[in-house]
């Protein structure tokens, strides 16, 4: 409910800029038979039809629903532009807001629950899917050589490496990547930390990898194991 309200208000406001009074930055004004004035750059006047550009698209009014038509002169016309991509700059910035709190709001992500493990389906770098299993105790995503050559990451050439400690206790040395962008259904995060298995593992309960907490710590997350949901939502 609260996104739509937000979409609607933005709505409303872009909405609004068609009927407004006359100003100082005036161009072509028709006043309507109905009591509404609209301001914009008459484009066209074809027998029965007057077209508007009224600065984010171009309305068509019949000639009998016009009472009068006020023309610019050039300056009010160079006016009435400049105005008009003031007001696209503010609209985009609101967008932009608007989607930042959309973002920001708690998502749901459906789980599969695999022999006592959370598995989630992830799109990583915005092209290949990955099956992982979650693993709050594990640093960072850990992706199978597969999945990362899938990737196109050359691993020949050194990314970085380090160790990476297994379950049991063991230390094993690794390569790290960047990915550039990890994504869960609607939850995304960009630039983050992964490691690669030194080997292929034949273990198909390890899936593609492990998504671990270099995904996870940008999230408040919580995890409903009887309705197979998991809750994120971005930490700020």
């Amino acid at each position: 409910m609260t996104v739509y309200i937000k979409k609607l208000t933005l709505a409303v406001i872009v909405c609004a800029l068609l009927f407004i009074g006359v100003t100082d930055t005036r161009a072509d004004i028709l006043v309507l038979k109905n009591g509404r004035s609209i301001e914009g750059i008459i484009i066209r006047q074809e027998g029965n039809d007057i077209s508007l550009d009224v600065g984010f698209g171009v309305v068509t009014f019949r000639q009998e629903e016009v009472e009068q038509i006020h023309k610019s002169n050039p300056r009010e016309e160079t006016l009435l532009r400049d105005k008009w991509a003031q007001e696209k700059i503010e609209r985009e910035k609101a967008r932009k807001k608007i989607e930042k709190e959309i973002e920001a709001l708690p998502k749901q992500v459906n789980v599969d629950k695999v022999m006592g493990h959370v598995v989630v389906s992830a799109l990583l770098n915005d092209k290949i899917k990955a099956t992982l299993l979650l693993d709050t105790g594990a640093s960072l995503i850990v992706l199978s050589r597969r999945i990362v050559k899938e990737l196109g990451y050359d691993l020949t050439k050194e990314q970085g490496v380090g160790e990476l400690v297994l379950a049991d206790g063991r230390k094993i040395k690794t390569t790290y990547i960047i990915l550039k962008s990890v994504k869960i259904q609607d939850t995304i995060a960009k630039d983050v930390e992964a490691a690669v298995m030194p080997f292929d593992t034949k273990n198909d309960d390890l899936k593609d990898g492990v998504l671990g907490m270099s995904f996870l710590k940008r999230f408040n997350f919580k995890i409903n194991y009887d309705e197979g949901k998991l809750t994120m939502e971005k930490t700020k």
